[in-house]
């Protein structure tokens, strides 16, 4: 009854690499912007905040007019790795402010809810299994990721808020990948994917 399958299970593991994204953002960002000459660095949270609910509201109204599920969580988190590759190459507190906005939008505004809407759609039997492994997935993130930021803190000092960037992209892009998968492999599940949203 449960199908793992290549495409199901990378839908799961998308609930780790979305959540890792915006968890090393949120953890990280402050200490980035003290670094780029932020007075303040605890604005950034609040631009991050405006993002993620602006984004809530779009992507619902993007779904409804027609885009794919599976679409967002290619085309967010892709949105994400080029906004966190300007905010390592461009040290300037202008490009923080934008990054937070824009990635508090791509990462947090409902990319992990989408995987798991999606992973429901390789489940339909077992919804509440397929929302348990996902979040159970963004749980681990949870600490994963931030006991490597930790690690990398310690072994790369200063240079650490930049270095964590690098660890931010990396992770995301194997989001990316793990998305093209679901789309790409998951098409045969695209007709319960989008019934399990609308319930």
């Amino acid at each position: 009854k449960h199908r793992f399958t290549p495409a199901s299970i990378a839908s799961i593991l998308i609930g780790f690499t979305s959540s890792a994204t915006f968890m090393i953002w949120l953890n990280c960002n402050q200490e980035l912007g003290a670094s780029y000459g932020i007075k303040d660095p605890s604005t950034l949270q609040s631009f991050y905040a405006v993002g993620a609910t602006v984004a809530v509201l779009l992507t619902a109204q993007f779904i409804h007019m027609g885009l794919k599920e599976t679409t967002v969580l290619v085309l967010y988190p892709s949105i994400s790795i080029v906004m966190l590759l300007l905010c390592y190459f461009i040290s300037n507190p202008v490009i923080l402010y934008i990054g937070s906005f824009v990635i508090g939008y791509a990462a947090a505004g409902g990319v992990l809810q989408l995987a798991t809407s999606t992973t429901i759609g390789f489940f339909p039997d077992s919804k509440g299994l397929a929302t348990s492994l996902v979040m159970i997935a963004s749980s681990v993130a949870n600490y994963v990721v931030l006991s490597a930021a930790a690690y990398l803190t310690k072994v790369t000092g200063a240079s650490a808020p930049r270095m964590i960037i690098l660890m931010n992209v990396v992770i995301t892009l194997i989001g990316v990948g793990l998305a093209l998968i679901v789309k790409y492999r998951g098409q045969s599940s695209s007709v319960s994917t989008a019934s399990s949203v609308e319930n």
